[in-house]
């Protein structure tokens, strides 16, 4: 509140900052390289994963954080595997153990022959927008303050389903948001962090495969 001129991050940090200090603030907006991330050729894009043709890939891209609910997501994959076993499930993270034991994770579900795990840093962002392509939707079980994982999806036409809340939700259309059964405080800094269903996720998954794909109109959003 002591400076001239606030630059806040997003959007949804200027509603926050606005709040905060009682008077408008500009923002930030963010780019991408659409030369970078872009659709790529699906079935070549799969192989690359070790995925089939045919198979149904969900894909999350996110790091080892609290508020990153690998729980949720694995979960959910697990239930829509008990329904088709197509499905298979791609994820990039920066650490396999931190906040989230992923290896126990996967491990303790039984997913293990069905998720292929990518570490950030170790594909470049042409590489990446092949991972990307190779999904036929992204989720993000988070609250976001602005994910670049979201508008990398979309830019390389692939939709993302994200929750209603923080500022992840601007960046999705409406029916590729989740709703929190509720919120709760987390942390010395009382954190907001929501709280999902898995069924919900589940279900918003099966929802956005049945719609026609859509690569140009996820990238016009974008």
């Amino acid at each position: 509140a002591r400076f001239d001129r606030v630059c806040a991050y997003g959007l949804w940090g200027k509603q926050v900052l606005e709040r905060s200090i009682g008077r408008e603030v500009d923002w930030l907006p963010h780019g991408l390289d659409f030369n970078r991330f872009q659709p790529r050729d699906r079935v070549a894009a799969r192989l690359v994963l070790g995925f089939q043709p045919d198979d149904k890939v969900v894909g999350m891209v996110a790091t080892n954080q609290a508020r990153k609910d690998y729980g949720v997501a694995l979960s959910a994959f697990k239930e829509l595997r008990k329904k088709d076993d197509r499905y298979r499930m791609w994820i990039m993270v920066d650490d396999m153990i931190r906040h989230w034991n992923l290896y126990a994770l996967i491990e303790d579900l039984g997913l293990s022959a069905d998720v292929r795990v990518t570490l950030s840093g170790t594909v470049n962002d042409e590489q990446l927008s092949w991972h990307y392509s190779g999904c036929d939707v992204t989720i993000l079980p988070s609250a976001e303050g602005f994910g670049y994982p979201i508008v990398e999806s979309l830019a390389c036409g692939v939709p993302v389903l994200h929750s209603t809340y923080a500022g992840g939700a601007e960046l999705v259309q409406p029916e590729f948001r989740i709703e929190p059964l509720t919120c709760r405080l987390e942390s010395v800094y009382n954190n907001v962090r929501p709280v999902f269903a898995v069924e919900d996720w589940v279900e918003g998954i099966e929802r956005v495969l049945a719609l026609e794909p859509a690569p140009e109109e996820y990238r016009r959003q974008v």
